[in-house]
């Protein structure tokens, strides 16, 4: 287990990690993982007296993980114990396939299972007139701000395309965010998840995603460290990611659904979301896909397979929570 000659310490794992990190993900999650990896760097040094800088990476022990997630849960949300946990399985994947480690992933990944504090999700009924209203404002084309500025053209038909494969598919953010553009399947006008999962997208969908990369292949032609297919389906425009073609974040993400509903929702409509007290984000989306699977087919196994539950009782509680008038604010987990 050598790295360039010498066994790389703990530090050095983490280094190199980032590095590769920073090739393939957006800077959002670069930086969370940055953070999370900074609080664990000075919790082992705290609580097992262990310094990372000289400590060799074989030295690694995965108990270290399961103080950290007690430590995450005295001191940080839920939602970020997940995320700075997420960020420790990923670093020991990584150094398993450095060869570096040989940990059992799935024991640790079912150990960090266990141990985690569950998310808790409200399922309401969407709002459908209003999410079908946003749809129809992405299929309209609403003006861009300027047409001179390749960036701003780019952007304006990601972000239609992007609010129209949210509502035909039902992604999560994560989900979309990872997509690459050899998931797009343009002949079959569906996006491939695996070898056995592939997601239909409307015929409007396709063409204007496939119209969007068309606007981007010079930017894709000159990204010399992915080849075209591996690179993101949705990318960043802004000035900061430069000539590079980068993976939007779950920020963009969600701006993309905040400005589309600004853009499409009158005072009616916002006065129904804040007495219903809702809003509109890429998981009312998710829920949306989810109610017209369930409401044109009444079928729980397809919904649950289109959906990717792993817990047939997760698609029950959504079946609960739309069609079951006395109890529509049911939790899942």
């Amino acid at each position: 287990m050598s790295y360039n000659g010498f066994t790389p310490t703990i530090t050095d794992a983490f280094s190199t990690y980032l590095i590769h990190l920073n090739r393939t993900s957006s800077q959002h999650l670069v930086s969370a993982y940055t953070q999370s990896f900074n609080l664990f760097d000075s919790f082992i040094k705290t609580t097992f007296n262990i310094n990372p800088n000289i400590t060799p990476i074989p030295s690694f022990r995965v108990g270290w993980l399961s103080d950290y997630l007690v430590y995450l849960q005295s001191t940080k949300s839920v939602e970020t114990e997940h995320l700075y946990s997420r960020a420790i399985i990923d670093f020991i994947e990584f150094t398993n396939s450095r060869n570096w480690t040989s940990f059992d992933l799935a024991h640790i990944k079912d150990m960090v299972s266990s141990l985690r504090r569950p998310k808790v999700h409200n399922i309401s009924l969407p709002p459908v007139d209003i999410i079908q209203k946003i749809i129809r404002l992405a299929l309209s084309s609403p003006p861009i701000a300027d047409p001179d500025n390749i960036r701003e053209t780019l952007r304006h038909l990601r972000d239609r395309a992007f609010i129209l494969c949210l509502a035909d598919t039902g992604l999560k953010v994560s989900e979309i965010c990872s997509l690459r553009k050899n998931q797009f399947k343009p002949d079959s006008q569906s996006l491939s998840l695996s070898r056995s999962l592939s997601l239909p997208l409307s015929t409007q969908s396709a063409i204007l995603l496939s119209s969007y990369l068309a606007e981007r292949k010079p930017f894709d032609r000159k990204q010399k460290h992915l080849p075209s297919k591996d690179l993101p389906l949705f990318s960043r425009h802004d000035k900061r990611s430069g000539s590079k073609v980068l993976p939007i974040s779950r920020w963009t993400a969600s701006n993309i659904v905040i400005q589309f509903s600004d853009l499409a929702l009158d005072t009616y409509d916002r006065q129904y979301l804040s007495e219903t007290n809702q809003s509109i984000s890429p998981e009312t989306f998710r829920a949306y896909y989810v109610y017209n699977i369930l409401s044109s087919s009444n079928d729980i196994s397809e919904a649950q397979q289109k959906a990717r539950h792993a817990d047939p009782s997760t698609t029950q509680r959504y079946m609960k929570a739309f069609f079951d008038d006395d109890d529509s604010n049911s939790e899942v987990n």
